[in-house]
């Protein structure tokens, strides 16, 4: 499902993404929270498997294209995933080099909130980084999520399991907005 926001188009990652993805993942501070560059292969199977979550469960990672003129900024969007044990919607982004500190990951984020309470049905949402992640910590933040402290199980930092010792997560949440009346 294709989203716009007041500066963007969020479009669901298909295969056809893969380059795109490779450019995101390849400016320097993205990689340096992806334990690297994303090969080719990487991006293509990450587009797939995003094109298939889409077609599976409704929901999936966007593509984040400026509305003005369609230049790349980033991705992000909310993913389906186990969380302690239990089903959870994950909210993430990621926002090229050059396009940080404007507030489109922040944009993102409150796009994809409102996505998951709104369409999705969605009691709450989560987020997590690592813990010295700051700038993405402050998007969370932004967004009126709580932390909830560090991660309890290990994860996956571009595929590779986590070593909670060198790189500790923190987990953040947003419930769904009480309605007025």
């Amino acid at each position: 499902m294709r989203v716009s926001t007041e500066r963007l188009d969020l479009i669901p990652v298909r295969p056809e993404h893969a380059e795109e993805l490779v450019r995101i993942h390849g400016d320097p501070s993205v990689a340096y929270w992806f334990a690297g560059a994303w090969s080719a292969d990487r991006a293509r199977t990450w587009a797939a498997d995003q094109a298939e979550a889409w077609r599976e469960h409704g929901v999936g990672r966007w593509m984040a294209y400026r509305r003005t003129d369609g230049v790349l900024i980033g991705r992000g969007g909310l993913m389906r995933m186990e969380l302690a044990g239990r089903p959870v919607l994950d909210l993430g982004w990621v926002v090229r080099d050059r396009y940080v500190g404007q507030g489109f990951a922040t944009e993102i984020g409150r796009a994809s909130a409102a996505f998951g309470f709104e369409t999705l049905g969605a009691a709450e949402i989560h987020a997590y980084t690592e813990q010295d992640n700051l700038a993405s910590r402050a998007v969370m933040v932004k967004l009126g999520m709580t932390e909830v402290g560090p991660m309890d199980d290990s994860g996956l930092l571009a595929g590779i399991p986590l070593d909670r010792e060198l790189a500790p997560f923190v987990g953040y949440r947003l419930s769904r907005p009480v309605p007025a009346g």
